[in-house]
């Protein structure tokens, strides 16, 4: 017989091959983790990853938003550019697609663009035009600050009643045109009551030389004698130190009301602080601050709010317990004004004072970048014979430019 062993190796072989197949079946591919023994062996859920084909694509790590970066002052929004619609059918949509109540209406925003390079044709719809065109040209006025159309904007100051208009003469003084003062003192001639009274603590926030020689002549008004005591303050937010003798007899008159002896007194503090200024100090509700820190930052576009503090190292991170805050006024175009008295907007917490709290206010400097040095002067009186907050505060002060708020 002839023995066949190359068959039965080759059987062998196959039954070999079989094992290793399904040995291979059973064991778990390469990168995946076989749930059974993770579940024995760890305390950690068992995870089943897919294999990668050549068409995935590794998942690229996202990187953190930057962090904006502090904004030093706030941006003053510009008035639109004219668009292509002509002069007149501008003006008629100005006078006939807007509310009487919107001063933002876009018209009357386009209206506004116009008006320093189209400043005859609206001064003569000003002076002849229907009321609707006149209204549509006063709300256009009190959205520019452009010198063209100051004279126009005067024209409005006092209305067909005799009346001061308010918001015309708040923005004028808001430009500080002195052309306004003598439009004012002629109108002191003949206007009582809360007119006269607007007249004149409009005067003294304008300020200059106009104004100290028209509230110099105020006092000896007929008109003006019931508001002597704001006259006096009017002079003090001037700064006309010549005027002091004067303010101070007022003072001293036993016959004069309280308000006439309280604003000529106040105005004589005013003056001796200006001119022998030492460190600010604070009397508020009963409890002294002998000395204060101060912080500043700009919560709206022209106007930046002085923050006075319990702490005299005060810094933007670390404040202190805040005492009083002041809003000062800045140019149309959101520059600082310096060296000039302004006239500041007192508040306690969230009460606003009166707006006579405020007898004199200067910047001596002031940049609108974050970490800047903020020095000046100011004088604040508040004592009502009841009601709350008792305040007066007075002097020097030197602190730190914070950059916009809520940042």
């Amino acid at each position: 017989m002839v023995q066949l062993s190359g068959c039965k190796k080759d059987e062998a072989a196959k039954k070999d091959q079989d094992k290793s197949g399904e040995a291979a079946s059973a064991a778990p591919a390469e990168g995946q983790t076989n749930s059974a023994e993770a579940s024995q062996d760890g305390t950690s859920p068992a995870v089943t990853t897919q294999p990668t084909t050549a068409n995935d694509k590794p998942k690229e790590a996202t990187a953190p938003a930057p962090l904006a970066a502090p904004k030093h002052r706030l941006d003053i929004t510009p008035l639109p550019k004219p668009n292509a619609d002509g002069f007149f059918m501008m003006m008629q949509q100005a006078a006939n697609s807007c509310l009487p109540s919107d001063t933002m209406c876009e018209p009357i925003k386009q209206l506004a663009a116009r008006i320093p390079n189209s400043i005859k044709e609206v001064s003569k719809l000003a002076a002849s035009g229907t009321d609707q065109q006149k209204s549509a040209i006063r709300k256009a006025l009190l959205l520019t600050g452009d010198e063209a159309a100051h004279p126009l904007l005067l024209s409005y100051a006092i209305d067909k009643q005799g009346r001061l208009d308010k918001p015309v003469i708040e923005h004028a003084v808001e430009l500080r045109i002195s052309a306004l003062i003598p439009v004012l003192r002629k109108y002191l001639d003949t206007s009582v009551g809360t007119d006269a009274r607007n007249a004149i603590v409009a005067i003294g926030r304008i300020g200059g030389k106009k104004a100290h020689k028209a509230l110099k002549e105020a006092l000896n008004l007929p008109n003006a004698k019931p508001f002597i005591g704001d006259v006096c303050q009017a002079l003090s937010r001037t700064g006309a130190a010549d005027m002091l003798p004067a303010v101070k007899a007022l003072g001293s008159r036993l016959d004069g009301s309280r308000r006439q002896r309280e604003g000529c007194r106040n105005a004589e503090s005013a003056f001796g602080i200006v001119g022998l200024p030492s460190s600010a100090t604070v009397f508020l509700d009963g409890k002294q601050y002998p000395s204060v820190g101060l912080i500043a930052e700009q919560r709206a576009p022209r106007t930046v709010t002085l923050m006075f503090t319990d702490d005299s190292k005060a810094t933007c991170e670390n404040p202190g317990k805040r005492l009083l805050e002041v809003d000062i006024p800045l140019r149309w175009d959101g520059a600082p004004l310096l060296g000039t008295p302004l006239v500041g907007k007192v508040r306690i917490g969230a009460n606003s004072l009166p707006d006579d709290t405020a007898y004199y206010t200067r910047v001596d400097a002031l940049k609108l970048v974050i970490g800047e040095r903020i020095e000046g002067i100011g004088f604040y009186s508040h004592v009502p014979s009841k009601g709350l907050h008792r305040l007066v505060m007075g002097g020097s002060f030197k602190g730190t430019y914070c950059g916009v708020a809520g940042q």
